[in-house]
C-alpha cells in the first residue's frame, strides 16, 4: 500500500453529533485573560503547592513524561539572512499569480497563524488544513500538520509549490529574485530557504511582556516566591494545576512548546466522510499513522484561533468538552464485514470529569496562553 492513498470502501463511519453538538453549544463569552485582581488568601492551599521549586509541585498526570518548561531564547540569525528571509515572507510575487505570500497566511496580528479555518491560496483555492502559528518555530524537530519536514528550510518548498497555496516553483522564485532583488542575481534556492527559516528562527514569544507562563516559571526557578505570585491569579494558578493533573492535558502538551512534537490520533480524521483528513498516513502508509497529527502547541492560544488541524473549532470551552469526553471516540460500523485499518484514538486521551468552576479555572488558564 506504500505510495498509494488509503481509500475506504463504505461512507457514513463517523458520525459525530456529540462533537457537533459541542462546538453548538460550547460557547459562551470567553473569561478575560488578564489576572484577577483578588489576591489569593494566605492558607490557600495552591499557592502553597506551587510557591515551590518545581520538582516539588503536586505529581503529574499518569502517563505525562515532562512539565511545563519555559521558552528559550531563540539562536542569533545572521543579519542579512534575516533581512533577506523577512523581504521573501512578505513578497506575493513568489507565488505563481504574485498574489499569495508566507504572510498571507502567518499574519503577525494573529501569532503568525491565520483566523481563517483554512487560508485561501492562489484563485482562491483551499486546502483541507489550518495554518499553524510559527511563534518560536525554531524549537521543531519536525514541521507540518503531519511532521514530514525535518528542517524550516525543507518546509520552505511545500507552500510554495502546492497547488493550492502558492502554486509556484523553486524556479520561478529563483528567477524572480535573481531580476529583482539587488545584490542577489547570482543566488540559489538554498540560499533564499536558509533566509527564510533564519527569519522564522527569530519570531518568538521568549521574553515578551505578555508572556506571563514564563514569568512565572522563572520567577519560579529563581526562588522567587512573591514575584511568582504576582504573575497569575488564582483562577489560573488552579487551572494551571487541572492542566497538570486531573485534565490530563500535560500528556500531550507539554515542554517549551506545551507540545510533545509527536503524532496522535483524536478521533478528528473523519475517516470516510467530508472533511476526511487521514493525516500522517499520506505520507507514510503505516497504520501508527492513519488519522494521525501532530500535538499543536498552545503558545499565544487565543491568537490562533480557529483550532485542531481543520480549523473546525472556533471555541475554547468546546475543546475543553471534547477532551472530557477523551476525543471523538468512533468505531467501525457493524455492516463492516471484513478487518480494515481502521483509526485507533491515543490512549494518552483519558476522559475526565470537572466542575463548572473548574471548566472556568482551565479556561483561564489556556487563555492566559
Amino acid at each position: 500500500m506504500t505510495g498509494t492513498k488509503f481509500k475506504l470502501t463504505y461512507m457514513g463511519i463517523l458520525a459525530l453529533p456529540l462533537l457537533f453538538h459541542l462546538l453548538l453549544v460550547g460557547g459562551g463569552a470567553l473569561l478575560s485573560s488578564a489576572p484577577h485582581s483578588a489576591a489569593a488568601s494566605s492558607d490557600d492551599p495552591l499557592w502553597h503547592w506551587y510557591l515551590k521549586p518545581q520538582q516539588q509541585w503536586p505529581e503529574r498526570a499518569s502517563g505525562a513524561t515532562a512539565d511545563l518548561a519555559p521558552l528559550p531564547v531563540p539562536p542569533t540569525q545572521e543579519p542579512n539572512a534575516v533581512a533577506l528571509g523577512e523581504r521573501l515572507f512578505h513578497d506575493p510575487a513568489l507565488s505563481g499569480d504574485g498574489t499569495v505570500s508566507c504572510s498571507s497566511c502567518h499574519n503577525s496580528s494573529t501569532a503568525f497563524a491565520d483566523q481563517q479555518r483554512v487560508s485561501p491560496g492562489v484563485e482562491g483555492r483551499q486546502g483541507k488544513r489550518n495554518a499553524q502559528s510559527l511563534l518560536d518555530v525554531h524549537l521543531w524537530q519536525r514541521l507540518f500538520w503531519d511532521n514530514r519536514a525535518g528542517s524550516l528550510e525543507e518546509q520552505a518548498r511545500g507552500p510554495l509549490e502546492d497547488p493550492n497555496e502558492m502554486d509556484s516553483s523553486i524556479a520561478h522564485a529563483v528567477t524572480y529574485v535573481r531580476s529583482n532583488y539587488e545584490g542577489y542575481e547570482q543566488v540559489d534556492w538554498w540560499t533564499l530557504a536558509a533566509a527564510l527559516a533564519a527569519y522564522q528562527r527569530t519570531l518568538t514569544l521568549a521574553g515578551q511582556p505578555k508572556n506571563r507562563l514564563d514569568q512565572f516559571l522563572h520567577a519560579i526557578a529563581e526562588h522567587d516566591y512573591a514575584n511568582a505570585r504576582k504573575r497569575l491569579s488564582t483562577q489560573e494558578l488552579e487551572g494551571l494545576h487541572l492542566f497538570r493533573t486531573k485534565a490530563g492535558c500535560l500528556r500531550c502538551h507539554n515542554g517549551p512548546l506545551l507540545s510533545d512534537q509527536q503524532l496522535h490520533v483524536t478521533g478528528l480524521h473523519y475517516y470516510g466522510r467530508t472533511y476526511e483528513d487521514l493525516g500522517a498516513w499520506e505520507q507514510q502508509q503505516h497504520i501508527g499513522n492513519l488519522g494521525a497529527f501532530r500535538t499543536p502547541m498552545l503558545r499565544d492560544l487565543m491568537a490562533s484561533r480557529p483550532w485542531m488541524h481543520n480549523g473546525l473549532f472556533n471555541n475554547m470551552k468546546g475543546i475543553i468538552n471534547f477532551y472530557r469526553h477523551g476525543g471523538a471516540r468512533v468505531t467501525p460500523p457493524s455492516s463492516q464485514l471484513l478487518p480494515q485499518p481502521f483509526p485507533a484514538v491515543s490512549d494518552k486521551l483519558v476522559p475526565f470529569e470537572l466542575t463548572h468552576e473548574e471548566q472556568d479555572a482551565l479556561l483561564a488558564f489556556l487563555q492566559m496562553l
